[in-house]
C-alpha cells in the first residue's frame, strides 16, 4: 500500500495557482448572429460560448470598427424607414375600422410596405405619402461655430448677470 502511494505521489506535479482572468466587469461584443444580424451582446466568457454554441460569431476588430463607422449607420437608416413605414400603415388601420392589417409586417422589407401602403390609401380612398424627418441635429452634422458654449453652471449665471445688466443700460 505504502509503495502504490509513493508512486502516485511521484506522478504528481507541486500545486499551482490556476490562472483566471478578469472575473467581473467584461466589454459587450459584436456578435453576428447566424440570420445576419449584428448584435451587441454580454462578452464575459459563459455567455461568449453559450452565444458560439447558438452558432453566433464574434467580430473582430477590424470588423467591429467597419461595422460602426460604415455599415451600421447604413442598416439603422433602413431600419428607421422600415418603422415609419409600419408605424403608418398601423395609424391607418386604427383610425379607419374598415381597414385591418393581418400582416406579420415585421417580415416585409421596404419595398412591400410601400406597396402595402399604396394598397391601403387605395382602400381609404386617400393618398398615403409617409414624410420621415428627424429633428435635432444628426450625428454626421458638423458642430456649429455660432452655437453657445456654456462649461458650468457658474458660467451661465454670470453670462445672465451680464445680459440683465446690459438690459438695465438700455432702459
Amino acid at each position: 500500500m505504502a509503495g502504490l502511494l509513493e508512486r502516485l505521489r511521484a506522478r504528481t506535479a507541486t500545486p499551482r495557482q490556476a490562472k483566471r482572468g478578469q472575473p467581473y466587469n467584461y466589454p459587450q461584443l459584436w456578435y453576428c448572429r447566424s440570420d445576419g444580424d449584428v448584435v451587441k451582446l454580454p462578452g464575459d466568457p459563459p455567455n461568449r460560448a453559450y452565444y458560439e454554441d447558438k452558432g453566433y460569431t464574434v467580430l473582430r476588430p477590424e470588423e467591429v470598427e467597419e461595422w460602426e463607422r460604415e455599415v451600421r449607420p447604413q442598416v439603422i437608416e433602413k431600419m428607421r424607414e422600415k418603422a415609419s413605414l409600419i408605424s403608418t400603415i398601423r395609424r391607418i388601420g386604427s383610425k379607419h375600422p374598415g381597414v385591418e392589417i393581418v400582416d406579420n409586417l415585421d417580415d416585409l422589407d421596404a419595398a412591400e410596405l410601400r406597396e402595402l401602403l399604396e394598397e391601403v390609401g387605395k382602400v381609404t380612398g386617400a393618398p398615403v405619402t409617409v414624410i420621415a424627418r428627424r429633428f435635432g441635429a444628426s450625428a454626421d452634422a458638423p458642430d456649429r461655430d455660432d452655437a453657445p458654449e456654456i462649461r458650468g453652471g457658474d458660467e451661465l449665471a454670470d453670462k445672465l448677470k451680464r445680459a440683465a445688466a446690459r438690459e438695465k443700460q438700455r432702459s
